[in-house]
């Protein structure tokens, strides 16, 4: 973990950063498994309530083969299950509830846990690492992992088949190849992409849309007290109109559903280290990201009965869609990509470059640094922010403008020396860039034009956002007070702007 100043090779980020490296396969094979749970006999020792806490983990890895061209290889995973994922205290349930919850449901309440509140999922990562030759080693591996979420809503108690639940899936690949072309210099060249997928809707319906259909008379209402969505009796059977909508007995739906997909891949990023002379180190190096984002927000999936979406003028039940990179496909009833138009998928590119001298002398350490990070958004983007649809309340072209890139410019400096044989004084600044979530710059321009005239609160994403900065000064000195103690003292002035806010715009 790096935290204060830190060098010119590391961008994107204002406050600190974590490294992770993966392990590798030892000389010999080895491998381990654990298992963990919080109900390991029929009674609790401390009579306390289990909350259905399992985890299974296995590990194993060692040589494929040895010698001048050693290959190993090393591989784990996790598996993990969670009734109620998010305990909390004060949870119980009333006898009057027996009527209202379904049996699982009550005793999991009797038992202070809450139902329809788990998590189950896995985790893996692979990683094969080989000498190729004297002078050159490869590592390359993978991770992934999936978790199946469902979400309890107290709003949703008696009506918990409809509350929400959530698919997260991730999985990202990776090379590096290190050449040594002599005692002072080496470089790395690596490769590595990243992908996730997440989807959010109504616990029984999901993502199949249709099923969302229904006129508001038909959604179910709440109780005479106006605290919980009504499920219409557990035994109620769902009742059709002739096209298919559910008119009645299927109980209050999750109205909403998001579907997100995020890929980007780093085709190639490269590091050059040299030792010049015994006073200074330097090391250069760039790298290229592409991305690719597609995004999907029914706001009122219900509105679905009205029928499919012919024009921004005649969006029938897919008016109240934020959406870019997706289009909702009438014929299979699915979400596709979409590929060309206004709201087609968003292909953002960030790139950057440094360079940095580690110079050292007696009684001083320099480190030195200059690093210039590229990002382009490439999307329209609004002529007037605070008026995005112009004067005349609708989207036209002449409101939009084309691409707009940023460049920023980050100076690093750190300077270390020893005041005495137990004493060492250091000193950095920096100016540190951080793009935001990419998610915040892109919106769906037709949903725009819909949605902003109705005079209801929904954040927009802003393709003229810019990158959040901090401006750093610190210093600090390490006294080593005995054999077992040191004692630390740092000051440090941080100055931060263009963070992302939320900003009301009226329509």
């Amino acid at each position: 973990m790096i935290t204060g100043g830190f060098d010119a090779e590391y961008g994107r980020v204002m406050s600190g950063i974590v490294k992770i490296v993966t392990r590798e396969g030892g000389s010999s094979y080895s491998g381990a498994a654990e298992y963990i749970t919080d109900k390991p006999s029929g009674r609790n020792w401390l009579n306390t309530p289990s909350f259905g806490y399992q985890n299974a983990d296995l590990a194993f890895g060692g040589l494929i083969y040895s010698g001048d061209r050693r290959l190993s290889f090393f591989t784990s995973g996790e598996w993990r299950n969670q009734d109620d994922s998010r305990p909390r205290w004060g949870v119980k349930a009333l006898d009057f509830e027996r009527e209202l919850l379904s049996g699982e449901s009550f005793n999991m309440l009797a038992n202070g846990r809450q139902p329809h509140n788990g998590l189950s999922g896995w985790t893996f990562q692979g990683k094969l690492s080989s000498r190729v030759s004297e002078n050159t080693t490869l590592k390359a591996g993978f991770l992934g992992s999936r978790n199946d979420r469902k979400f309890y809503k107290h709003s949703y108690r008696y009506n918990l088949s409809h509350a929400p639940v959530a698919l997260d899936n991730n999985t990202s690949f990776f090379a590096e190849l290190t050449w040594t072309l002599g005692s002072k210099t080496f470089f790395t060249l690596g490769a590595h992409s990243f992908s996730t997928q997440y989807k959010l809707g109504d616990g029984v319906h999901f993502n199949r849309l249709f099923e969302y259909a229904r006129p508001p008379t038909a959604n179910t209402p709440v109780d005479d007290e106006a605290l919980f969505w009504l499920n219409n009796g557990l035994d109620s059977s769902i009742q059709r109109s002739d096209n298919g909508f559910v008119t009645h007995g299927d109980g209050s739906i999750y109205n909403e559903f998001l579907q997100r997909e995020s890929f980007y891949i780093t085709p190639i990023d490269f590091d050059l280290t040299s030792q010049l002379s015994s006073n200074h180190q330097v090391k250069i190096g760039f790298d290229l990201q592409l991305h690719r984002m597609r995004y999907y927000h029914h706001i009122h999936p219900e509105q679905t009965y009205l029928g499919p979406y012919r024009s921004p003028k005649d969006p029938g039940g897919f008016a109240a869609v934020n959406r870019y990179g997706y289009s909702f496909q009438t014929d299979g009833q699915e979400i596709v990509p979409l590929t060309t138009g206004i709201d087609q998928e968003k292909h953002p590119i960030l790139s950057s470059v440094y360079l940095q001298d580690k110079m050292e002398y007696e009684g001083l350490v320099v480190n030195l640094g200059m690093r210039l990070d590229y990002f382009n958004p490439r999307t329209q983007t609004y002529v007037q922010e605070t008026q995005p649809l112009g004067d005349d309340s609708s989207l036209d072209p002449e409101d939009l403008t084309g691409y707009r890139a940023f460049t920023r410019f980050s100076p690093r400096m750190g300077i270390g020396f020893p005041i005495s044989d137990r004493t060492v004084l250091h000193a950095n600044y920096g100016v540190f860039y951080q793009q935001p979530n990419l998610e915040y710059l892109y919106v769906g321009f037709e949903f725009l034009d819909y949605y902003m005239l109705k005079g209801q609160n929904y954040t927009f994403g802003n393709p003229n956002l810019l990158s959040e900065q901090t401006q750093a000064y610190e210093i600090g000195v390490n006294r080593q007070m005995s054999e077992r103690a040191t004692l630390s003292v740092t000051m440090y002035h941080k100055s931060t702007r263009d963070l992302v806010q939320v900003a009301a715009v009226p329509a």
